[in-house]
């Protein structure tokens, strides 16, 4: 809104001066801007048109666009970091650092409840993406148990209530968590916690609000300028042409960063600064 004012306000002050010190568009009475300018506005559809198609293209990959938190695989490929993490999530098929805590409340962690502890941890064992489920009365996989109780089991107990550690797989987490965590709040009588359900709250959040913060925005929009040009199609065009311009710039953004585009020419030009940089 202020670059239209600014140029207006400016006029041919702006332009790049000539050797005989007047600006291009003063001696030629127009320039090339205002040439395009006038040549689009002549055949608005065979230049709108494909100018639309492209900026469209530009955004599509928004419809992609999902939110969480950057981890190890924003890292260079060979960062240690990184390698050790890999290899994590490759050779194993879960850690126990990203489990989702299951509390049963008004189920007192006492072994009198064995039965009643042992048939939701058997329920939520047969989850698909859980790789296995640690209670009171022993580890949980696949709908059955695999180990005995142990002494760190005692941590389970609780005068009022008892809770379970979750552990979902990799696949689980990366890809599958809403899905995992709609199928453990499917158990009755259960609370869940635990970072990858807090993650997941957050997202939820934050993207169940965002329609209502951008329809703000557009709507403080239209009235500002509305107030400023008494026209109601000038803030109408703006507001299409700004939500044009942000899923342009968010479709960018998903197919560079999200997607990975262009890694390859980012790790050739750091490895090209990295050579030069090293002595000979």
């Amino acid at each position: 809104m202020v670059l239209p004012a600014a140029l207006a306000r400016l006029g041919l002050r702006v332009a790049r001066p000539s050797a005989d010190g007047r600006s291009a568009g003063a001696r030629s009475g127009g320039g090339w801007w205002h040439g395009t300018a006038l040549r689009m506005m002549r055949r608005p559809l065979l230049y709108g048109i494909p100018a639309l198609a492209a900026l469209l293209g530009l955004a599509s990959p928004a419809l992609g666009l999902t939110f969480g938190v950057p981890d190890d695989r924003v890292l260079p490929a060979g960062v240690s970091s990184r390698v050790v993490q890999q290899e994590i999530r490759d050779r194993f098929a879960a850690e126990e650092m990203d489990a989702i805590q299951v509390l049963r409340p008004g189920q007192a962690g006492d072994p009198a409840n064995g039965a009643a502890i042992e048939s939701t941890a058997l329920d939520l064992s047969r989850i698909a993406g859980i790789h296995q489920v640690d209670a009171l009365t022993g580890s949980y996989a696949q709908g059955r148990r695999i180990a005995e109780p142990g002494p760190s089991a005692a941590r389970f107990s609780g005068e009022r209530d008892t809770w379970y550690s979750v552990v979902a797989t990799h696949r689980g987490l990366d890809r599958d968590i809403d899905r995992v965590l709609a199928g453990i709040r499917a158990v009755p009588g259960v609370q869940v916690g635990g970072y990858p359900a807090e993650l997941s709250d957050f997202r939820d959040e934050l993207t169940g609000r965002l329609p209502l913060v951008l329809g703000l925005i557009l709507v403080t929009t239209f009235l500002v300028l509305f107030l400023m040009t008494g026209s109601v199609l000038l803030p109408a065009k703006a507001m299409l042409l700004n939500t044009l311009s942000m899923g342009v710039m968010a479709g960018v953004l998903v197919w560079i960063f999200q997607e990975g585009h262009l890694s390859g020419c980012w790790a050739s030009r750091r490895a090209d600064r990295s050579n030069r940089a090293s002595p000979s």
